[in-house]
């Protein structure tokens, strides 16, 4: 596997590739334009245009068979996963994982507003290329851990920064069914679906059924559970500002768990959301939070790592890892 904590400082001027996805949901219909413009007036820098995964991993031997350092992608989490999964690949067309900036350009864009302060490719490219000709590029500089994920039917290791089974799995379902088709962007598409759960919590239904599962964490038993939502993360926040993670101890895995029966769910959500413990927050009520470097999940049924869906089963587990940092410049 190309190791991604293993990269050569950041040169001042370093050489830029771009991969745009133009299928992207912000990148549809002409949602590259301002983009477009400002690459140019950079001539110099490398240009990819892949429409599907495939072309995705031909773009990027491209890119780096040109030479390229630093790689900005203008897409949505989906795409960013795809080239995660092959610059981390044992085949990476890179000798070192280049530096990534992330430009929101698709549905979700979690990843790229952990990262940025502006809001639109345009601005977010514009700004780190600023520091290029200033040659301040370090002080952009950010490192964030990246969650590796084997098993289940996963044909080959996939990478990324959010993974959801149970209900959480349900939910990014629906939102493909219903809130996406709208064409919400961002956060607020799952925002969405996150005030409709809510709404069935206050009338008293039930939103997911649970599903046992069998946990391990740094490959300490934690039993079988009826989890009702599960969420992993290596990102300190999630769409919305929201950080549902309260948690110790060691490692970059951030997992929080609902289990089945839980008291005061509507009030537990709220506590979640803020990221501190409380003592209603406990594995006795139904909630639990920790930190880890390896999570074993054997149970039956799909689960989503940014977008990319994936069957477990009981033989078959998903193992979430500790997959090295990856580094990135903040726009």
């Amino acid at each position: 596997m190309n190791d991604p904590s293993r990269t050569a400082a950041i040169p001042a001027s370093p050489r830029f590739g771009v991969i745009i996805n133009a299928q992207s949901g912000r990148n549809r219909s002409g949602g590259t334009q301002a983009l477009d413009d400002l690459l140019a007036t950079r001539p110099r820098i490398a240009v990819q245009r892949p429409a599907s995964p495939a072309e995705t991993a031909s773009a990027l031997a491209v890119l780096a068979a040109q030479g390229v350092e630093t790689l900005a992608v203008c897409g949505g989490d989906g795409t960013v996963q795809q080239v995660l999964n092959t610059i981390l690949s044992p085949a990476s067309p890179f000798a070192q994982a280049p530096v990534l900036a992330i430009l929101p350009g698709g549905t979700t864009n979690m990843i790229a507003h952990n990262l940025n302060e502006a809001n639109r490719p345009a601005a977010v490219f514009q700004t780190i290329l600023n520091h290029a000709d200033a040659g301040t590029l370090a002080a952009r500089l950010a490192t964030r851990p990246v969650m590796r994920l084997s098993g289940g039917d996963a044909a080959v290791p996939a990478y990324g920064f959010f993974f959801g089974a149970a209900g959480i799995y349900d939910a990014t379902l629906q939102n493909r069914d219903s809130v996406d088709k709208v064409g919400l962007r961002d956060g607020f598409g799952p925002g969405l679906r996150l005030a409709a759960v809510l709404f069935k919590i206050a009338t008293g239904r039930d939103p997911f059924p649970p599903v046992p599962m069998r946990i391990a964490f740094d490959g300490i038993p934690y039993g079988e559970k009826p989890v009702v939502a599960l969420l992993v993360s290596t990102l300190p926040k999630l769409s919305l500002g929201l950080a549902p993670f309260w948690g110790a101890g060691a490692g970059p895995l951030r997992l929080t768990m609902v289990f089945a029966h839980s008291r005061s769910l509507l009030r537990a959500i709220r506590l979640a959301l803020r990221g501190r413990p409380h003592p209603l927050l406990r594995p006795e009520n139904g909630y639990d939070s920790r930190n880890a470097n390896r999570i074993e999940l054997g149970f039956e049924g799909g689960c989503v790592l940014d977008g990319e869906t994936f069957r477990a089963s009981k033989n078959s587990p998903i193992l979430l890892e500790n997959g090295g940092n990856l580094r990135f410049l903040r726009g």
